[in-house]
């Protein structure tokens, strides 16, 4: 499937808002092989905090446009898949978490204001998330506005 303009615009949003509340996060913005662009947040080393943000339009197989044919244009909603390192399981006082809770909130929050449905993605301790752990086995949360399920943006 294709990217749309609209998830250009609102991964740059997400980027913009992310640098304002961790400016001392790097984040790098790049296209996946379906040209959906993600955002890397932090430096993409194990331990670090930091997370993968995807944004991309929700299937719609169904789609076709006014002569029927399956249509290459996307104008529906849009889902942001998050993708987060696990925390380290050896304790319970959250020393050698990956994100504390602060950084969470402002990885999150930009993503959920969106108005897009969050998918939550977490590798494996010491697995720095990657597009390729973006799949239905580590999907541990999803959110989607009750106001007005259908539109996710």
């Amino acid at each position: 499937m294709s990217s749309t303009a609209k998830a250009d615009i609102i991964a740059n949003v997400l980027k913009e808002e992310i640098a304002l509340r961790l400016p001392l996060l790097t984040i790098a913005l790049a296209y996946d092989s379906d040209s959906a662009p993600y955002l890397r947040v932090g430096s993409a080393s194990p331990g670090d905090a930091g997370a993968l943000i995807k944004v991309m339009p929700v299937a719609w197989p169904l789609a076709k446009d006014v002569l029927g044919n399956a249509s290459a244009l996307v104008y529906g909603p849009h889902v942001i898949q998050f993708g987060t390192e696990a925390n380290f399981a050896g304790t319970t006082d959250n020393v050698a978490d990956t994100n504390t809770t602060h950084q969470l909130m402002q990885l999150l929050g930009p993503c959920i204001a969106s108005g897009c449905k969050v998918e939550w993605y977490e590798s494996a301790y010491g697995d720095t998330p990657d597009l390729a752990d973006l799949v239905a086995s580590n999907l541990k949360s999803t959110f989607q506005s009750l106001k007005n399920p259908g539109s996710g943006q």
